[in-house]
């Protein structure tokens, strides 16, 4: 493996580790403003990850055309650690979305600029993505069990000094990294001198891919919303639900690796419809049930065949997109999450406070994403298309 993809996978895990504080604080801030209603909180959060998702589009043909690609992610990463050295100072629920706005955009800068190295660095198979994913996976993993432990234990005062550590431990990094990769080919820029919004040209040949996307964002963000409100729901302590979401990631952090190993051996279309037919039935399970045993098991395991089809569904478009890969990754990883919470935040101000209901209606999206597959993506099931 190149060093200069360890140094990128590295970075991914450091921003999705401190941008994953969140969606699992939900429930510490309905109890911190005294809000009841999670309506508020779980639409605010698909607010953030819409705007943020929405300009990695932007991002991404920004990369595409960048010769300071390392700059551009050590820039990311300052600003990606907005929220850790404001947390502790928060009064208001408005300074509390602009301070995670700010570092959900750093993080949208960083993720498909590295996707686009590591696609690059690839030469063509799926496993650089995966392992440049995996990075952001563990990051993601570790964050909410941190962060719902020390909100329950210390003071949130003290996260600034933590966010302080973290900058000067990264600045090291950069620099010595800097000095080693600023001459890498890959670190160049292999892209047309065009207009942003010429670059949307090529996007009909990624639309299915895209579209069978924007619904797996739909069904997973939203599932992975409601996990920690219905945990505490029944009674368990704050830092259950943090603990469900971060074993969720660490299984998907393998899983992710076998997904592109899986694409390799069958198809795109193979791994998407393996997903969305086990999300099916554990989405039922979990529902259904009061136990957390159940609960813990239905949950990781839905979230691990989500992340069969992470780094597949990028990699796939990548492919089609080959002088475009960070602008490709962008449309996969960013857009595609920014439509899923416009669909979220519509579906859940009807029906977002009507928890049962929402749970026991993701597994019946599990079931029409089955019937999408089949409708988009065209190659087929065991064969690897050329």
């Amino acid at each position: 493996m190149e060093p200069l993809a360890i140094y990128i996978t590295f970075t991914n895990f450091f921003t999705s580790f401190f941008k994953s504080y969140f969606k699992p604080l939900i429930p510490f801030f309905m109890e911190y403003f005294n809000v009841n209603e999670p309506r508020i909180f779980v639409m605010m959060a698909s607010i953030l990850t819409l705007i943020s998702s929405f300009s990695q589009v932007f991002f991404g043909y920004l990369a595409d055309k960048s010769n300071k690609k390392l700059v551009f992610l050590y820039i990311s990463v300052l600003i990606t650690m907005t929220p850790i050295l404001f947390l502790g100072h928060i009064k208001s629920i408005w300074f509390l979305f602009i301070i995670f706005l700010i570092g959900y955009l750093g993080s949208s800068a960083q993720e498909p600029l590295g996707a686009g190295i590591s696609g690059a660095l690839g030469k063509g198979k799926g496993i650089a993505i995966a392992i440049f994913m995996v990075g952001g996976t563990f990051g993601y993993a570790l964050g909410p069990v941190f962060i719902t432990y020390y909100v329950s234990n210390y003071k949130l005062e003290n996260l600034t000094y933590i966010g302080i550590v973290g900058i000067l431990l990264y600045t090291i990094l950069f620099y010595f990294a800097y000095n080693y990769f600023k001459t890498h080919k890959h670190l160049s820029s292999k892209g047309k001198k065009t207009r942003f919004f010429e670059s949307f040209k090529g996007f009909k040949y990624i639309a299915p891919i895209w579209f069978l996307t924007v619904h797996r964002a739909f069904v997973s963000i939203m599932f992975r919303s409601y996990v920690p409100i219905k945990s505490r729901m029944l009674g368990y302590d704050l830092t259950i639900g943090g603990l469900l979401v971060t074993l969720g990631f660490l299984a998907g952090t393998f899983s992710n690796l076998l997904g592109a190993k899986l694409e390799e051996k069958t198809s795109v279309k193979f791994v998407n419809l393996l997903y969305f037919s086990a999300f099916s039935v554990l989405v039922f399970l979990f529902a259904s049930s009061t136990n957390i045993w159940i609960l813990a098991i239905s949950y990781i395991l839905a979230d691990a065949f989500m992340f069969l089809t992470m780094s597949v569904n990028v990699h796939y478009a990548q492919q089609s997109l080959p002088n475009n890969k960070s602008f490709a990754s962008g449309a996969l990883m960013g857009f595609t999450r920014a439509m899923g919470n416009v669909l979220i935040t519509v579906y859940t101000f009807f029906f977002g406070n009507n928890i049962p209901f929402i749970l026991n209606s993701l597994w019946v999206f599990g079931i029409i994403g089955i019937i999408l597959t089949f409708i988009l993506i065209k190659e087929p099931i065991f064969e690897k298309s050329n």
